[in-house]
């Protein structure tokens, strides 16, 4: 191996780690994943509101005549409940209920 293969492959490790470290901090999905969320939610109303639909946001979730959308943080972290437009209640799932 060269030394320019070396310097790669450990900063390549260096960038993953930090990527790692960073994706299991509070902070991280505090202040950034739930920003995030809310500018995704305000995004989507805004492009379904130019469409003709009439949707609301609350935080994190878009608000539709058929149903409540709730943006995931991130796709490691996937939603446990999900709202039942049939019955109008909350049903728990874990994340493996949907492979």
């Amino acid at each position: 191996m060269n030394k320019q293969t070396t310097k790669w492959i450990i900063l390549f490790c260096l960038l993953m780690g930090a990527f790692y470290w960073l994706d299991q901090s509070e902070w991280f999905h505090e202040v950034v994943l739930s920003s995030l969320s809310r500018l995704i939610a305000h995004v989507t109303a805004g492009v379904l509101s130019f469409l003709g639909l009439h949707v609301k946001v609350a935080n994190e979730a878009v608000i539709t005549t058929s149903g409540r959308f709730e943006i995931a943080n991130s796709c490691n972290q996937t939603l446990r409940k999900t709202y039942h437009t049939l019955h109008g209640r909350w049903i728990h799932r874990s994340h493996m209920d949907y492979a």
